[in-house]
């Protein structure tokens, strides 16, 4: 049985050879299919809330629509690369961040068990920025990004529910690296309704990730408080990439017209410390 945690997909991870051209062959990594170029990510970097059958320390809502991924979900069988390194997301995140090491000709893989729609984001640093990503499903070998595209970031919704691969793959020499992986929570606000509250701690992950569907001239309002006062917001379309609230400004509040009709990331950076923050949302 394959775990799912909160807001997102449940993850584990796979470590082999990578099979691209410019790396050595190694079994179960699958002929690129029909590549997809993605989208770069913004800036900074779906759910919909059903209730639950029992309580849970995860975000609660008092108002509108926060859709929470059931704690099991079963996926397709999958053939997944030799050899692997689990991945979890932090309780109440929705932030992934692992950290390693590949040598020329080599790969890590990392395996994530996520859900048809859900919006995923992936960026890999390295000191030398010599690394790419490959991003495929298992079970159906369809390549959503290859390592002959040579990027560095992926985003985009997830075609199918299944085991994804991501693949950190090394053409030159030895480099470190750090991978983020983020499955947006999806939120649904209703105009008119009272506030939705959200509430979490984020531990090991600097920032809780939130997706929410909005219309252009439509008045948004966001009010952020954490316990250790230090967690601001970030606020961009997803699809433009226009940032709204910058994570410069440091702001814990918002109210403004939205400039287009299409998904906003609504982020609560925590920074390292973890942190119980509580966050409000309105829309009018």
């Amino acid at each position: 049985m394959r775990s799912i945690p909160l807001f997102i997909a449940a993850t584990w991870v796979a470590l082999t050879v990578s099979a691209c051209g410019l790396y050595a062959s190694g079994g179960g990594v699958p002929t690129p299919v029909s590549p997809a170029t993605p989208s770069a990510l913004p800036l900074s970097p779906t759910w919909t809330l059903t209730p639950q059958p029992s309580p849970s320390p995860s975000p609660t809502a008092s108002s509108g629509t926060l859709t929470v991924l059931p704690t099991e979900t079963p996926l397709p069988p999958a053939t997944l690369p030799p050899g692997n390194t689990r991945v979890s997301f932090p309780a109440e995140g929705t932030e992934a961040i692992e950290a390693g090491q590949v040598s020329a000709g080599t790969a890590q893989y990392y395996v994530l068990a996520a859900l048809q729609g859900q919006e995923m984001m992936v960026s890999l640093d390295s000191p030398n920025h010599d690394l790419v990503l490959g991003i495929y499903g298992s079970t159906d070998a369809t390549w959503l990004l290859t390592p002959t595209q040579s990027q560095a970031t992926f985003q985009g919704p997830l075609p199918e529910s299944e085991d994804y691969v991501i693949e950190v793959a090394a053409a030159n020499g030895q480099d470190r690296f750090t991978l983020s992986i983020t499955i947006a929570a999806p939120i649904v606000l209703q105009p008119g309704s009272s506030p939705m509250t959200v509430t979490g701690t984020a531990q090991d992950a600097p920032t809780v990730t939130y997706l929410l569907p909005l219309k252009a001239r439509q008045t948004l309002t966001l009010d952020l408080q954490s316990k250790s006062g230090s967690a601001v917001l970030v606020l961009y379309g997803l699809q433009d990439g226009l940032p709204i609230v910058p994570l410069s400004l440091h702001a814990t509040q918002f109210s403004g017209g939205l400039p287009a009709s299409e998904d906003y990331v609504v982020q609560v950076v925590l920074g390292r410390a973890p942190s119980e923050f509580t966050l409000k949302m309105k829309i009018s």
